[in-house]
This record gives structure tokens, C-alpha cells and sequence, in this order.
């Protein structure tokens, strides 16, 4: 029975008001900001942005609290074992133990496998790892089912399923979806394919690569290391600021990969910023 619904049978369920308002209300459970625990949301970004690099800085950043859970259906094995040198590298002791253990940051490489959501197993299995997980990183939505992205119906079906693993384990599924060829990063509906993909979801973040105006405005000349992250849709809570990321290269021989590191655009940074060398992949 849910705590502080009065439940009689042939009738609707009603908030017992005068319950509630005798105490305080429980602190909301936040996975990330304006994300609660047990909902689920989306990142949308065009490609090449830098969106497996910042989903990997978010998956550090929970890490913290409990197990954050990343599908890899896209990036190629090698690529992603380069990106994840390169977060190692740049995290402290701290975070370089949280990223080494599996009960905390969790990697499943699946671009060799046919991972569909409509599929029972596969519903099963991702439902079970959520158990116990605070998020579920999905790259990229569009490898992650068999079914028209165009079609609300066809949606609906994949988010209501998103929603039962959801509420089934208290975790957040987070999809990584493309935007639209027309798709402003800052718009809801920046994102490919039908309304309800945003509709029928409670967070979205976006990517969106800094323009040359920007560029101008902060004095960066190396405008291409840099992306945006904005929240376009919230349910709980303002919404924040957009934050800037930065891209940044592993600087070791041999080593190919980069990571998100999240800056301020200040005087230091700005002068700074001409000694930065290019980003490889």
C-alpha cells in the first residue's frame, strides 16, 4: 500500500491531504540534477559532439552514489577501451577505485549484439541489472530497439517498457538519442523522430557544439574542444544553467582516447586555452 493513499476497494484512490500535511515530505531523490530515482530520461546530441565522453564523466559522478550502468551498443571495443585509459588517467585515487570496480561502473560492450527492448529476454536481463543500479546509460536509443522511431505508437511501446524497468527498480534509464537534421539542441523536440520519445519522458539533457559567436564571446580560438550541455526538459526542480565541456586528449604516447572535463570560462582558462593541443578522436 502506498503511504498516505487511502485505497477502498470499487472506488478511486485519494491522498489522505491532512496526513500529509502533519509532517514533512521525504528529501526527493535526485540521480542527477532534476533526474529523481526511478524515472526515466534522455540525452539528445548530434553526432561527434562528445556525448560517450560526457555520458562517461556522468557515470563518474554517480558512481559515487551506487552502480551506474553504461550499454555500449554503438562505439567500437578498442575505442571505447582508449576512452576509458584516458577517464582513468584523468580521475583521482578516488574515483580511478570506483571506476575499476564493476559493482560501481559497469560496462557492457554490445556492439557485436542484438540488444532490442521489445525482446523479453533482453527486457528481463536489462531489468534485472538495473536492480540496484542508479542509471542505465543506453548508446544509443536508435540500436536499442527494432521499431519505427516515427511511429508514436511504435515509441510509446519503448518508453512504457523504460518506465516498468524504471519504476520496477527505483533506477533511471537514460537513452542517447540523435537530434533532428532541423533539431535546435535547446528545443524539447530537438530530438529525431516521434514527439512522445520526449513527451512521455521526465529529464532531457542536450549537446550542442560551441558556435563561432560563443567562441567569440568567451575569446576561445580552439572552439572544437568545446560543447554545451543544457537541460531542455525537467520535472522536478528550475532548470540549471547550461555548463560548458571541454574535450581533452590523453596526453600519454599510444593512447587515443579523451575525456569530458567540465570548465568555467574565466580569465585563467582563457589564457589557457591557446596551449591546448588537438583532440584525436
Amino acid at each position: 500500500m502506498r503511504k498516505d493513499v487511502i485505497e477502498k476497494t470499487g472506488s478511486l484512490p485519494y491522498l489522505d491531504i491532512k496526513n500529509v500535511l502533519a509532517s514533512e515530505p521525504e528529501k526527493l531523490d535526485f540521480v542527477l540534477p532534476g533526474l529523481l530515482a526511478g524515472t526515466v530520461g534522455a540525452i539528445v546530441s548530434p553526432g561527434g559532439v562528445g556525448k560517450s565522453a560526457y555520458v562517461l564523466a556522468k557515470m563518474k559522478e554517480i558512481s559515487q552514489q551506487g552502480r551506474a550502468v553504461y550499454l555500449s551498443l554503438e562505439d567500437n571495443l578498442e575505442m571505447l577501451k582508449h576512452r576509458m585509459h584516458a577517464l582513468h588517467y584523468s580521475s583521482t585515487d578516488e574515483e580511478k577505485a570506483l571506476i575499476e570496480d564493476p559493482s560501481r561502473f559497469f560496462i557492457a560492450p554490445l556492439e557485436d549484439r542484438a540488444v532490442k527492448i521489445e525482446n523479453d529476454d533482453w527486457f528481463s536481463m536489462i531489468k534485472e541489472i538495473a536492480t540496484n543500479s542508479r542509471a542505465i546509460f543506453i548508446d544509443t536509443l536508435r540500436k536499442f530497439h527494432n521499431s519505427n522511431e516515427n511511429d508514436s505508437s511504435e515509441m510509446t511501446l519503448i518508453t512504457d517498457r523504460l518506465s516498468q524497468i524504471a519504476v520496477a527498480s527505483n533506477c533511471c534509464p537514460i537513452y542517447i538519442h540523435h537530434t533532428s537534421k532541423s533539431g535546435q539542441g535547446g528545443s524539447q523536440q530537438a530530438s529525431r523522430g516521434s514527439s512522445v520519445l520526449v513527451d512521455n519522458i521526465k529529464w532531457q539533457q542536450y549537446l550542442e557544439a560551441m558556435t563561432e559567436a560563443e567562441a567569440k564571446v568567451f575569446g576561445i580560438k580552439n572552439m572544437k574542444h568545446y560543447f554545451k550541455v543544457g537541460t531542455s526538459k525537467i520535472n522536478a526542480g528550475i532548470q540549471p544553467d547550461p555548463t560548458w565541456y571541454k574535450r581533452v586528449s590523453d596526453p600519454r604516447p599510444n593512447f587515443d582516447g579523451y575525456y569530458a572535463q567540465e570548465v568555467s570560462f574565466n580569465k585563467e582558462v582563457e589564457a589557457n586555452n591557446n596551449k591546448d593541443g588537438e583532440y584525436r578522436i
